[in-house]
């Protein structure tokens, strides 16, 4: 595996330029070298990391301002707003991605045993502007991913910013517009922390039938972790607050599952509180799930093969195999 080598011939010459250039600082500097061996796709995952975190920064490496001019395309703050919240900064956008696209490679690795993405075709349900599916660039040439979502404004952001990504409009029920057995992974974040239990359900069963036998998924929702920052006043302005979970003890301990619906979405921009005007926000929410629901409910569906608790301080990483 070389770093460069895997790249799709279908990325933008800016993206490709920002490896060129990485690749150049990886070149002058021992300690990198020593660090991340780019012949395999561990050293290459970790390198991209580092890249992207550390190496746009001028203390941390004396091609920084080359490599910022190179930075890849950036989608516009309303998009990322509906992602990531409007307050995010660019840097925070960009952080957050890399962090939890590092986690999924992680789940990936221990729980369904996969240490490389070479020849694999991916799908990223629910993946919104792309703020993880970016970082798969270094792998691009060799790992097919495509992404769907509701969104039609981040799908047609994707089509002329990131090409070798391939997007489609997805709709809020299935099916998906794919064909049986399309994919050898799936990945899903925060999608199914917002949806009522009978619709992650239905959109479980639907990813099951669009994913090979053998293949592997590991979705993100919320748990007892989240509950438990709530209640302990570790977070501001979530929903639903502390006083309403509190009353709803008994049912989440009896049924270990509460969807709680949005009814409103506020947003600073008019654009955004036009999207969100369109959407059923009686089935749009906040989904918590207990590791015990996740095991009998979802577990029927696919084999759950591991799971990662509060994996980012906050949700649960859930991985499951298809053996259809």
């Amino acid at each position: 595996m070389n770093f460069l080598n895997q790249v799709s011939t279908d990325a933008l010459a800016k993206e490709k330029d920002f490896l060129t250039c990485g690749q150049r600082s990886w070149h002058k500097r021992e300690d990198l070298q020593g660090a991340f061996d780019l012949t395999t796709f561990q050293g290459c995952s970790d390198f991209w990391y580092w890249l992207v975190w550390h190496g746009v920064h001028d203390e941390m490496n004396v091609d920084a301002q080359e490599l910022r001019g190179f930075r890849p395309a950036l989608p516009p703050s309303f998009l990322t707003g509906r992602v990531f919240g409007e307050e995010s900064s660019a840097q925070e956008f960009l952080r957050g991605g890399l962090v939890d696209w590092k986690r999924f490679l992680t789940s990936f690795r221990e729980h369904l045993g996969i240490d490389s993405l070479a020849n694999k075709e991916i799908l990223d349900f629910g993946g919104g502007c792309a703020r993880i599916a970016r970082n798969f660039l270094p792998f691009s040439g060799s790992t097919k991913l495509s992404l769907c979502d509701i969104d039609g404004d981040a799908i047609q952001w994707i089509k002329e910013s990131i090409p070798w990504i391939r997007p489609q409009v997805s709709q809020p029920s299935p099916p998906l517009p794919y064909a049986d057995d399309s994919f050898d992974l799936v990945y899903s974040f925060s999608v199914f922390s917002h949806m009522p239990a009978p619709k992650a359900i239905a959109w479980l069963e639907e990813l099951k039938r669009v994913l090979r036998p053998g293949g592997g998924i590991v979705l993100t929702t919320q748990g007892q972790h989240v509950i438990d920052r709530i209640l302990a006043n570790d977070v501001e302005h979530h929903f639903p607050d502390k006083e309403t979970l509190k009353s709803n003890t008994k049912r989440w301990q009896e049924t270990g599952n509460m969807f709680f619906p949005y009814r409103e979405v506020h947003s600073e921009t008019k654009r955004n509180r036009e999207f969100f005007e369109e959407w059923d926000l009686e089935s749009y929410g906040t989904f918590f799930a207990s590791e015990t629901y996740a095991h009998e409910v979802w577990g029927k569906t696919l084999e759950i093969k591991g799971a990662t608790l509060g994996a980012d301080d906050w949700q649960d990483f859930y991985a499951f195999r298809n053996n259809k």
